[in-house]
């Protein structure tokens, strides 16, 4: 699969528009697994962990770190709940994965993520932990894709601030 076969911007727009459903008060992002074709398996958005009660506390640094679900590695969880074969899929998450998240990738077998040059430059406090999942990424040989370009249409919070990309 081609990476310039898939339609990147456009998939791209789609995983901002599901990353504004997210719960998280700081940050918003979405991760989507998406075939050969470009269909898309999985769409899913950063959230907290199931079932767990989201008191206001809980809700703080550093405490919401331990009990947020990245994007990335939900759709891989979900992919696997659903029964859903990740080998050789596409990931398309507008923000670039930690190192967590890009172990998940590797491990699952996805061979390509898509990322938003934008939006990585925007990385800020998490720019250490980006570079090291981005190293993670081409080392492991998951060819990693970056969209330079506006999106448009939605806002979105990083960091606690109303962002368009």
């Amino acid at each position: 699969m081609e990476a310039h076969s898939l339609d990147v911007k456009a998939l791209l727009a789609l995983a901002y528009t599901k990353a504004e459903a997210s719960p998280n008060p700081s940050t918003q992002n979405a991760a989507l697994l998406v075939d050969a074709t470009g269909k898309v398996l999985i769409g899913v958005m950063n959230v907290f962990v199931d079932n767990i009660s989201l008191t206001p506390q809980r809700l703080e640094k550093p405490m919401r770190y331990k009990l947020s679900v990245h994007a990335e590695r939900n759709a891989v969880y979900l992919a696997a709940r659903a029964g859903i074969p990740t080998l050789g899929l596409t990931m398309v998450a507008p923000w670039a994965s930690c190192a967590d998240c890009a172990q998940a990738i590797v491990q699952s077998g996805v061979k390509r993520q898509v990322t938003h040059k934008q939006a990585l430059d925007r990385s800020g406090s998490w720019m250490d932990e980006v570079e090291l999942g981005l190293s993670i990424l081409r080392e492991a040989g998951v060819e990693v894709v970056v969209y330079d370009g506006s999106i448009g249409g939605v806002e979105l919070r990083r960091d606690g601030v109303v962002w368009q990309p």
